[in-house]
């Protein structure tokens, strides 16, 4: 696997993985506001590569506030590519630039009522749910994370069994 830096080339291949989502995680009325979010480039954004041919698999972004808290963006992996553990390392790894920010004291990020549980496993906790407000069937779940000391030896943790 390779993560690296998105540039504008990417950007149809992240169109492409955010479709190739739709209609279970995303809706369509959502890819114009992931497409002004590629194009704005507001925070690092990251590509994961895999195989011989460096096949992008998935995306996600991240930023850090100059108030301590974090936020994870638009982080997904092509539909043909679930549960192979690829989002976890995609999530680990944007965790593991957040954690490096010794002023990071929280993390947050939007999701839908199917991938909570997901978060869940890495700590984080659902801080309220706007049922429907995502679309007919699909909540917008805010959750959280609180970054001290056993968070981050926890993700550092995870990220070196993940590149052993």
């Amino acid at each position: 696997m390779l993560l690296r830096d998105y540039t504008p080339a990417d950007k149809s291949e992240c169109v492409r993985i955010f479709a190739s989502n739709i209609p279970r995680y995303f809706r369509d009325h959502e890819r114009p506001d992931f497409e002004q979010f590629l194009d704005e480039q507001g925070c690092p954004y990251l590509i994961l590569q895999q195989g011989n041919e460096k096949q992008i698999v998935g995306c996600g972004g991240y930023a850090v506030r100059a108030d301590g808290g974090a936020d994870l963006c638009w982080g997904m992996i092509a539909q043909e590519f679930h549960r192979q553990g690829l989002g976890e390392y995609l999530l680990v790894a944007r965790l593991m630039r957040i954690v490096a920010e010794p002023s990071a004291k929280s993390v947050r990020l939007g999701t839908c009522q199917l991938t909570s549980a997901f978060f869940e496993k890495y700590g984080f906790h659902v801080q309220s749910i706007n049922a429907g407000a995502i679309a007919n069937g699909l909540d917008d779940v805010e959750m959280n994370a609180h970054i001290d000391q056993a968070f981050r030896a926890r993700i550092q943790q995870q990220w070196q069994e993940l590149n052993a």
